[in-house]
C-alpha cells in the first residue's frame, strides 16, 4: 500500500491540479498537499533543468539544443 507521501508525489508527477490532489487525500487547502506531503524527485528536477535549458537555447536562438551541444563538443 502506498503511504500518502509517495501518493502525493505520484500524483504531483502526473500532473494531477493541487486542488484535485489536495480533496482526494482530505486537505481542505492545498497549500498542505505541497508542503507536507509532495516530495521532490531527481526525475521532477531533471525535466525541471531541461524546460530552464530549452527555453534559455530558444531564447538565445540555438533553437534544437541537442543539436548545438553536438556541434560544440
Amino acid at each position: 500500500m502506498l503511504d500518502r507521501f509517495t501518493a502525493t508525489t505520484q500524483l504531483v508527477l502526473a500532473k494531477v491540479d493541487l486542488k484535485t490532489a489536495g480533496t482526494r487525500l482530505g486537505h481542505s487547502d492545498p497549500r498542505l498537499t505541497l508542503a507536507v506531503y509532495a516530495q521532490a524527485t531527481s526525475e521532477a528536477d531533471r525535466a525541471a533543468a531541461d524546460t530552464v535549458g530549452e527555453r534559455f537555447a530558444s531564447a538565445m536562438g540555438f533553437g534544437d539544443l541537442d543539436r548545438f551541444s553536438t556541434e560544440a563538443s
